[in-house]
């Protein structure tokens, strides 16, 4: 089962012996999995938690799509700032996920809508 595979490579002690390379290839798949996810998700309209709702309004009512990214990239900046605050340790998973999530969750919805549009799964 692929689920206890990457439960197994990721959460057991053989990662930390696993080449830095792969692991960085195995957190830039997960990064990519989230984004594409949320993706699908944002485009579903049955709602969205309100961390993920901030920049969804923000792009609406300034009537700009690409806002969302930046708001985003902002959001998770001030929850980085807060954990480093209270004494959390930042790594280069947290780096990437700050800079990287927003930009690609506005790529991959974006891409969804208009796949779901063209064969009428999506209909709003």
């Amino acid at each position: 089962d692929f689920s206890f595979f990457l439960c197994a490579v990721t959460l057991s002690e053989t990662a930390a012996a696993l080449p830095f390379v792969l692991r960085v290839c195995i957190m830039l798949f997960g990064i990519v999995l989230v984004a594409v996810g949320s993706g699908v998700y944002f485009n579903t309209h049955v709602g969205v938690s309100p961390y993920d709702a901030v920049g969804l309004v923000a792009a609406a009512k300034l009537g700009h799509e690409n806002i969302y990214r930046f708001v985003r990239i902002g959001t998770d900046l001030l929850c980085v700032a807060a954990g480093v605050l209270m004494g959390s340790k930042i790594g280069l998973g947290t780096v990437l996920m700050t800079f990287f999530t927003g930009p690609l969750f506005s790529f991959f919805r974006g891409r969804f809508l208009v796949w779901g549009q063209k064969r009428r799964l999506i209909t709003w």
